[in-house]
């Protein structure tokens, strides 16, 4: 019997790793590029299309349950406040020796943001994909869903609005100035304009780095986990607010300073 307000199957969006530690342990005595640069702040939207996305370097380690706890309107809900530049809690990557990047807190709203760039809802899969006939069932209306509040709040497609920012800048270098609705149709020029937006502002997830070895980010992680449990409880889970927020910037600032790892170097 499938359920009244169904999970979306968002699974399979970023790809499932079995964290070979000792091999990624013996790695570390590379260090990549990346790390000799600037830590981006921010996961935009940019990053996660065309021929330099991001989005293919995005691994999450099994250590992670599965990715399909969220409903649809949890879904829209929360990329409707990235789009509007409102707060979230940042996703927390760690940069393999093997240049991936490894998502260790944040799975579900890295894979919101990703599934709508890729049109990935989960209800387009073979059959073998779900765990069962039930669980299919679900995703395929689970996604039909968000794609329906999608379409209602106005926000469409990342394709619908990709072809609506195709649209607005060639209809620009036509006319020598921005398009009205007297050239363009008024949803594909909202559409249009809020893609320009994204194009021009760090639109997308705030991110916090885990700097160090295996052994330091796995000790880090432990600790983030511990103390966001804590903090959930002690908010009702209700993340919007002043009280919340202060209280996770100084949970980010101590996660910054690598908690001394259990386990030998």
């Amino acid at each position: 019997m499938a359920e009244s307000d169904p999970k979306v199957y968002l699974e399979k969006v970023v790809q499932r790793v079995d964290l070979n530690r000792e091999e990624l342990m013996r790695k570390e005595a590379v260090t990549p590029v990346w790390h000799d640069q600037a830590w981006p702040k921010f996961l935009s939207i940019r990053d996660l299309y065309g021929p330099t996305s991001r989005a293919r370097f995005l691994k999450k380690p099994d250590i992670h349950r599965i990715t399909c706890r969220w409903t649809a309107k949890e879904c829209v809900d929360l990329l409707e406040r990235i789009l509007n530049v409102e707060y979230v809690p940042d996703v927390i990557l760690w940069l393999g020796p093997d240049d991936s990047l490894y998502v260790a807190d944040g799975v579900h709203r890295l894979s919101v943001v990703v599934g709508w760039v890729k049109d990935d809802w989960g209800d387009n899969l073979p059959s073998e994909a779900y765990s069962d006939k039930t669980q299919e069932t679900e995703s395929k209306l689970a996604g039909a869903h968000v794609r329906e509040l999608l379409q209602q709040r106005n926000i469409g497609s990342f394709g619908d609005c990709l072809d609506a920012y195709t649209q607005y800048k060639e209809l620009e270098k036509q006319l020598g100035y921005k398009p009205t609705p007297a050239e363009m149709d008024p949803a594909s020029l909202r559409y249009g304009e809020r893609f320009l937006e994204w194009e021009l502002k760090e639109v997308g997830l705030p991110l916090m780095w885990l700097k160090g070895n295996y052994a330091q980010a796995e000790a880090s992680v432990l600790s983030y986990q511990a103390e966001f449990a804590r903090l959930r409880e002690l908010h009702n889970d209700v993340f919007d607010t002043p009280e919340f927020q202060a209280a996770h910037d100084k949970l980010m600032e101590k996660l910054g300073s690598h908690p001394k790892p259990n386990v030998s170097e």
